[in-house]
């Protein structure tokens, strides 16, 4: 079995600079924007920049096996090839997007310096000061609106389709999950509940929505097939052609998850705010009742 360590360091990488890009990219239009006076490109520029600190999620601290989803050993090679070249791919983006930044920012150290000295105070006028005063009122009160923001987006998104969501019981020695699938056309499904034992797992773990859409993320970058196979598992389970799908990914980022995994199974199932808790703690019970107990060596 190959070790994922490699690919999930560059994975991790390629997200950490993705995000300092992002940051210093919102950086360099804001000085744009207070040396051209630009006001209502500033409020899109805060909103752009708020919306990917909204959405950019960082990879959980999970060993590495947790980021290698179940597949055929000899499917591994295909996957690990795509793997690399998507890699590849997003890397050479980050360099151009460099590029493209640090010529701007070469232009700014110029242009800067000539409108803010040579032209100081005839040129600076009230919309260059009225975009200083949107920064700074953005990012003086960020810390006292963000968190109530995303519980109150949260909260709202999961209230609104928690009635189409997937959810989780307890069953004895494991956890039954009702898929609750839109029927859709003609296909109605023929089944939609399936349980997995403690037994077969080898991790049970409750995540917090940004933690599950951040481990999603980097699990789906480290096979980049998994969205593919989820999506066919889900067909040929709720068609009838297999007693359970191997892997099943809810829709990440509603209220508390539920991470299930194994070598042979992956389930990432959300809408679990009241049942993480029980499932959580049974199977901590399961695993303390059935650990084999050491032996001792003669010595």
């Amino acid at each position: 079995m190959q070790s994922p360590s490699a690919g999930l360091t560059l994975i991790g990488a390629e997200q950490r600079l993705n995000r300092w890009l992002g940051i210093y990219a919102v950086g360099v239009f804001g000085v744009i924007c207070f040396v051209a006076g630009l006001v209502p490109e500033t409020i899109l520029l805060i909103a752009v920049a708020e919306a990917f600190l909204l959405l950019w999620r960082p990879k959980p601290a999970l060993g590495p096996s947790a980021f290698r989803p179940p597949a055929p050993e000899q499917w591994q090679a295909p996957i690990a090839a795509f793997r690399w070249i998507e890699l590849v791919g997003s890397f050479r983006s980050i360099a151009q997007a460099c590029l493209l930044l640090g010529v701007a920012t070469v232009a700014l150290v110029i242009v800067v310096p000539v409108v803010v000295i040579r032209a100081w105070p005839f040129r600076l006028g009230l919309p260059n000061f009225l975009v200083l005063i949107l920064f700074g009122a953005w990012l003086g009160t960020r810390p006292f609106w963000i968190t109530p923001l995303r519980q109150a987006l949260k909260g709202s998104a999961t209230v609104q389709l928690s009635q189409l969501l997937t959810t989780m019981s307890l069953v004895p020695d494991g956890v039954a999950i009702d898929l609750r699938p839109i029927n859709i056309g003609q296909f109605r499904a023929r089944q939609q509940v399936f349980s997995v034992a403690f037994g077969e797992l080898d991790e049970v773990r409750a995540m917090d929505g940004l933690a599950a859409q951040g481990y999603q993320l980097a699990v789906e970058q480290y096979d980049p097939t998994l969205a593919a196979r989820v999506a066919w598992e889900l067909f040929r389970f709720l068609s009838g052609q297999i007693p359970r799908p191997t892997l099943c990914v809810g829709v990440v980022g509603l209220g508390t998850h539920v991470l299930m995994r194994s070598s042979t199974l992956l389930y990432l199932i959300g809408n679990a705010d009241q049942t993480a808790p029980a499932i959580v703690a049974a199977w901590q019970a399961w695993r303390n009742a059935h650990q084999t107990p050491a032996t001792t060596q003669a010595t």
